[in-house]
């Protein structure tokens, strides 16, 4: 690398950066933010040890199940409908 003079001072180069990650709520599928406590944390993070995943898709397997159950109680149809697509949560 070759260290250029600019503004007095001589910069090191950076490496060019190619196609950066777009930022979370610009991506295919949007990101939100999940804040807990410390507490309910460890415990998903035991969670998720314990199935052998990430913390994430414990928390989504979670909130999945949780939804279905409450949504089968007004609408069975359109439960069993997303039971169908998403499919097993956890995957031995």
């Amino acid at each position: 690398m070759r260290y250029r003079k600019l503004c007095g001072r001589y910069k090191r180069p950076r490496k060019p950066v190619i196609n950066p990650e777009p930022s979370p709520s610009r991506r295919k599928t949007p990101w939100a933010t999940l804040t807990i406590r410390a507490e309910h944390y460890a415990m998903l993070r035991e969670l998720a040890e314990f199935h052998n995943c990430t913390i994430g898709a414990a928390a989504m397997a979670l909130i999945q199940t949780e939804f279905v159950r409450q949504l089968a109680e007004t609408d069975p149809e359109k439960a069993r409908q997303l039971e169908e697509e998403y499919g097993p949560i956890f995957k031995d």
